[in-house]
């Protein structure tokens, strides 16, 4: 990737919301190719979600491994090709406008527990929680998506004197929840189904 997660301490450039979303807006909007300048100021948004993503990534670490020493961690910020279609597909499918600023998802990790036992996965819950106060969930565990998809979604605020507010996200599932959802991301890329749209 273009950074190693390793907190930078450096003043990063930071957006009001208003800047965010007209930057959001006018990338929805754009008919043709998006201008370079804005991806550039893009590129910028997501690379001020590097430190706030180490600050999570550290924590479900720590939090996970004493749940299941074998769990594995990912982290990720999403591509640019990939904002930018998810926010041209929400207008398109007559929604309107998607904030910038709100999508929840930008930067992510995911913890896959190798143990069944979906109560560690609340349990890790419950723990994250207490390092971060600031957040709101989607449980899919309880009530699945219409594709089977099962995951807990965690969105934790992070803030700090080093780094801008950002949001991240927090997968949680376990390893027959994640290969489920795997099984419908290969259905989709061979079949093209969007099943998960």
């Amino acid at each position: 990737g273009f950074f190693d997660l390793q907190p930078t301490n450096q003043n990063m450039v930071d957006f009001s919301n208003n800047q965010i979303r007209t930057l959001g807006r006018k990338i929805s909007d754009s008919e043709g190719e998006i201008p370079e300048s804005d991806l550039l100021v893009l590129q910028e948004y997501r690379k001020s979600f590097k430190d706030p993503l180490a600050e999570v990534f550290t924590k479900v670490n720590q939090h996970s491994r004493k749940l299941d020493c074998n769990c594995i961690v990912t982290y990720r910020i999403k591509r640019i090709n990939t904002i930018v279609r998810k926010l041209k597909r929400f207008k398109s499918d007559g929604h309107g406008h998607m904030e910038l600023d709100r999508i929840g998802d930008i930067a992510g990790c995911r913890c896959i527990l190798l143990n069944e036992d979906e109560e560690k996965i609340y349990t890790l819950v419950e723990s994250l929680k207490q390092d971060f106060p600031n957040n709101k969930s989607n449980d899919y565990l309880k009530e699945a998506k219409k594709d089977g998809y099962k995951s807990f979604h965690l969105y934790v605020d992070t803030e700090s004197e080093n780094f801008p507010k950002r949001k991240v996200e927090i997968q949680i599932r376990n390893i027959k929840h994640h290969n489920w959802a795997t099984l419908v991301e290969i259905i989709d890329l061979l079949y093209a189904q969007k099943i998960k749209e």
